[in-house]
């Protein structure tokens, strides 16, 4: 605060105190001495105060008025800019006669402009790109609803790891002093010693990854092999989603990924691929998030070989964690609202349109139309449109409420959806129940069937042994009665030799 605000303050002080004037004039004089105001000005301020006034600040005046910033000179720069819009600052200055200072205001505060550089993109989309664009990130956002389809999504593509990759204006600058001289670098380009990288990856992290061989082209036949290896990796470390079947597959729209063959396996494997628009990097997580996040890591480092590119690759792809893997998700969700609102056109990555309010989203309509009105050379159709924004501001109440009754439907709609899907997974629980009762059930039927064919390989030899048996008893028969006729013949001939002693003896 000013010294003169102090005794403007003490002023009013006093007044409340119930001093009067020349009390005032006399208490002020002896606490600031030489530097008191004049008994005039304090006179004056104790008027204003005792009038009812409350600030202590000056009012405000008009000053000169600008002879550079009417309506005349707006309407000229206005007409030079869309005439020529990379004309500078101070060539526009020049043709309308102003000062650069002057000039830059007009173009900022009253034409609503700033310059920028153009913005590389990988394409020019044509209108039915962007309508394919628009219609894919709709579908994705409405399949996003069920919380599980990020979940189960499984992304993937190859890039190039270079021996070196020159490191970024930004990683190579430093602090110095206001002395010290300004360090410098010479230019460099990228190694010939290079590697191919192919990565897959969940929400939850990576999950394959793997280097093309030297030598070795990424067509259909190699991408194939490497989508079974895939598979075999989901099958050990995503067990859930192999066993249930329900991961999605998302890769871009490369010759090597899009071939017939490719789209065979995949419909003879039921693996669901999830739609990506062509020329759309801005859209994949590898292109936005993974490896800009591996190669900026990667940067300014010299490898000597192949072998330490992949070691030092392969340990960079370890250091990742599940909550970066999360958040690539969430931005990805982020990027199709972006698109949505873009109308399929390529979006500023740091222009956040789903967090603008409508208000904003009214008023930034109406400074993009200052130069698609034909007639804008005047400052009057700028205060035409502006008055037509009021009526539309004063509606923004309106929409702020109907927004908030849909999401309290919104919020009623979700609580059914919840007691729905509770109902779902009991209903979805007893039916596993019974899936495995009946199971347990065909488990031991198998088992009794076992035992019944056993039973019955068991009754045959004992059939087969029983006609053994009886065989045997038959023989032992025969020899019975063949052994009572030698015996017979045995006793006649036993008779016939005592006879015959005793005919001997006789």
């Amino acid at each position: 605060m000013s010294e003169v605000n102090e005794q403007r303050v003490c002023i009013k002080f006093c007044l409340k105190l119930g001093k009067n004037a020349t009390e005032t004039y006399e208490m002020i004089k002896t606490a600031f001495g030489d530097d008191s105001l004049s008994r005039s000005k304090i006179f004056e301020w104790f008027k204003r105060f005792k009038n009812g006034r409350e600030t202590t600040e000056d009012d405000p005046r008009s000053g000169r008025p600008s002879t550079s910033r009417n309506d005349d000179v707006v309407s000229k720069i206005c007409e030079k800019v869309r005439n020529d819009r990379r004309l500078t600052v101070r060539e526009l200055a020049d043709e309308a006669g102003i000062s650069i200072g002057s000039c830059h205001e007009i173009l900022t505060e009253n034409l609503q402009m700033r310059r920028v550089a153009a913005k590389f993109v990988p394409r020019l989309l044509t209108l039915e790109q962007k309508e394919n664009r628009l219609t894919i990130c709709q579908d994705l956002k409405n399949r996003s609803i069920d919380p599980n389809f990020i979940k189960n999504i499984v992304t993937g593509d190859e890039t190039w790891v270079y021996g070196y990759d020159p490191e970024t204006k930004a990683q190579s600058s430093q602090w110095k002093t206001k002395f010290s001289p300004r360090p410098k670098k010479a230019r460099q380009v990228r190694s010939s010693v290079k590697t191919m990288l192919i990565v897959f990856f969940d929400i939850e992290g990576i999950v394959h990854y793997e280097f093309v061989p030297h030598g070795q082209t990424v067509n259909q036949v190699f991408y194939k092999d490497v989508l079974m290896r895939l598979r075999e990796k989901i099958r050990k470390k995503r067990p859930e989603k192999w066993r249930t079947e329900t991961w999605f597959l998302h890769h871009d729209n490369a010759p090597a990924h899009s071939a017939l063959s490719i789209r065979e396996f995949l419909a003879d494997k039921k693996i669901p691929v999830v739609p990506h628009p062509p020329y759309s990097p801005d859209l994949a997580p590898c292109d936005f998030f993974l490896f800009p996040k591996l190669k900026f890591a990667l940067k300014g480092q010299r490898f000597q070989d192949v072998e330490e590119i992949k070691a030092n690759t392969a340990a960079e792809l370890k250091v990742l964690t599940s909550e970066q893997f999360q958040r690539t998700f969430e931005k990805w969700q982020d990027r199709w609202n972006h698109c949505i609102l873009s109308g399929g056109e390529y979006f500023e990555g740091n222009i956040k349109l789903a967090d603008l309010t409508l208000e904003q989203l009214i008023n930034r309509h109406i400074c993009n139309l200052h130069f698609k009105q034909t007639d804008f050379n005047n400052i009057e159709t700028q205060q035409r449109l502006k008055q037509k924004a009021v009526p539309m501001k004063k509606d923004v109440k309106k929409w702020k409420k109907k927004y908030k009754d849909a999401t309290d439907r919104y919020a009623a709609l979700m609580i059914q959806n919840k007691s729905l899907k509770a109902q779902i997974s009991h209903h979805a629980d007893e039916l596993r129940s019974k899936e495995v009762l009946a199971k347990d059930l065909e488990r031991k039927n198998k088992i009794l069937a076992s035992k019944v064919e056993d039973t019955l390989v068991k009754l045959k030899d004992s059939q087969k042994l029983v006609k053994f048996l009886e065989d045997k008893v038959k023989a032992t028969e025969k020899e019975c009665s063949e052994s009572v006729v030698k015996y017979s013949s045995h006793e006649n001939i036993l008779l016939k030799i005592k006879l015959v002693i005793i005919l001997f003896n006789i």
